[in-house]
């Protein structure tokens, strides 16, 4: 019996190091990413996700659709979106090619960071126009170029967003409000 004594104080030891590093780590994401979150969450409404069997938060003021993906727990893998309520419409011909559409459909993403701040990117896409990007903005709304050194890509990328830079801005401006 007293042989099995330091194996079970050992045992013990470990397992409270082990609930004390989990308590830490859980802490630490829920101050670092869960927080930021609840936040935004705040002023939208909760609806349930039948596809997923998650959990959104969505509001419709002025136009907009403000979308909130929570992150799942323990990661930071959630995002929250801003777009106008009328959305995309496409209109196909018999055999399914695009005809016309109500226009270029911009989105506008903000991914929390750990521990404070925001990454930004925004959709956007028409197939009438052939356009369907996904590129990274800065908090101005302005173009953060690729790092892959292509500088025909990083020009076009660059002139799609000066396009719709204004529309990216006031979505950036509506966005304050949840991502101070």
């Amino acid at each position: 019996m007293t042989e099995n004594h330091p194996v079970l104080k050992k045992l013990l030891i470990l397992s409270i190091a082990i609930v004390f590093i989990f308590s830490a780590f859980n802490l630490a994401w829920y101050i670092g990413v869960k927080r930021t979150y609840n936040h935004i969450a705040e002023d939208l409404d909760k609806v349930a996700d039948e596809e997923t069997k998650g959990v959104h938060y969505r509001k419709e003021i002025d136009g907009y659709t403000y979308l909130l993906s929570m992150t799942a727990y323990l990661l930071n893998s959630g995002f929250f979106s801003i777009e106008k309520s009328d959305g995309y419409v496409v209109e196909l011909d018999s055999d399914g090619n695009a005809i016309s559409d109500n226009g270029v459909h911009v989105s506008l993403f903000i991914w929390p960071k750990t521990f404070g701040g925001y990454e930004y990117g925004v959709d956007i896409y028409s197939e009438i126009e052939g356009i369907w990007e996904q590129i990274h903005i800065n908090c101005e709304g302005d173009y953060i170029p690729e790092n892959d050194g292509n500088l025909e890509l990083n020009e076009y990328l660059s002139s799609v967003i000066d396009n719709y830079h204004d529309e990216i801005v006031t979505m950036l401006n509506l966005a304050k409000k949840y991502t101070k």
